[in-house]
């Protein structure tokens, strides 16, 4: 299995973005939450993040949007939207699965 690296600070997001970009790197995947919730309230209200695939694309990334409801490794998982615990390296490979499999 390749080497993961998780970007969650919203900052280095993009910077991650910008530089993979550059150095072209093309053996990525990224997953992004895209739950309509930001710390102090519903981003509609505050600070829309969209169109997500679209800014993914500008960085030459493939965007492909794909619903995360129904994924079971997630909905599983009690605290799939928490920061606190990384993925597996088993959930990885199922949700992967499931994901690529759509």
């Amino acid at each position: 299995m390749p080497k993961t690296f998780s970007i969650r600070d919203d900052c280095l997001v993009w910077e991650s973005a910008m530089a993979a970009s550059h150095y072209e790197l093309d053996n990525l995947t990224v997953f992004v939450d895209n739950n309509k919730l930001q710390t102090d309230g519903f981003t509609a209200d505050i600070m829309s993040p969209n169109p997500v695939a679209e800014k993914w694309k500008a960085f030459a990334f493939v965007g492909e949007t794909v619903k995360g409801k129904g994924v079971a490794s997630l909905e599983e998982r009690v605290d799939s939207h928490s920061l606190s615990k990384p993925l597996t390296e088993a959930e990885t490979e199922r949700l992967l699965g499931e994901v690529e499999g759509r």
